[in-house]
């Protein structure tokens, strides 16, 4: 988790994309989910880092 505000300290954006289902409801249920940006697809995921970059 300090890697997560680490980040978010020198604004280097982290998006996570194409995570299978039980991944992604195991992320939702320890609230993982609310702390990182997450896509389905990679695009998806490179239009939110450049959005998330400005």
């Amino acid at each position: 988790m300090s890697y997560i505000e680490e980040l978010k300290d020198k604004n280097i954006p982290m998006v996570l994309f194409g995570m299978k289902e039980k991944v992604a409801n195991t992320f939702s249920i320890l609230g993982l989910a609310e702390l990182l940006h997450i896509t389905t697809t990679k695009p998806e995921a490179k239009k939110l880092a450049d959005e998330l970059s400005v």
